[in-house]
């Protein structure tokens, strides 16, 4: 005589419906740990990218600002008014490049010796650095 098996179609659902509360209980916390994370991150972000552009604008905030104090006009033919700003970027011997605020068009090549005549500039003077002998020895 065979032995009949018996289903077990009772249990089924409730296995069922105990696993997907599980899987769903698993889903919801998974997403609330991803956006909890990603909430972190961005501000996390945020404050980095605050930091690193505090930090840019007060690279700028050192660099010193001239004021044009009389008008007049470069050999170069570069025109100046009392009350105009600009920075000095670099100088080589008299040469110095300038970049006027508020003027977009680029950076201008003056004579620093015309940018001390004209504005509150002080030309770095050569003969206060020590002149470097041809007998020293430069690491290679």
């Amino acid at each position: 005589m065979k032995k009949e098996r018996k289903l077990k179609i009772a249990k089924l659902p409730g296995e069922i419906k105990g696993r997907s509360m599980k899987l769903a209980g698993l889903i919801i916390g998974g997403g609330i740990l991803v956006g909890g994370g990603l909430i972190a991150g961005s501000r996390a972000v945020r404050k980095l990218a605050a930091g690193r552009f505090g930090r840019k604008r007060s690279l700028y905030e050192e660099i010193e600002v001239y004021t044009v104090e009389t008008d007049g006009q470069s050999r170069e033919g570069l025109s100046f008014t009392a009350g105009e700003q600009f920075i000095v970027l670099e100088v080589h011997g008299d040469a110095a490049v300038i970049e006027k605020l508020g003027d977009n068009s680029g950076s201008y090549l003056v004579s620093s010796e015309y940018l001390s005549t004209i504005s509150n500039y002080e030309p770095v003077s050569l003969s206060e650095y020590e002149p470097v002998s041809e007998d020293e020895d430069f690491p290679e």
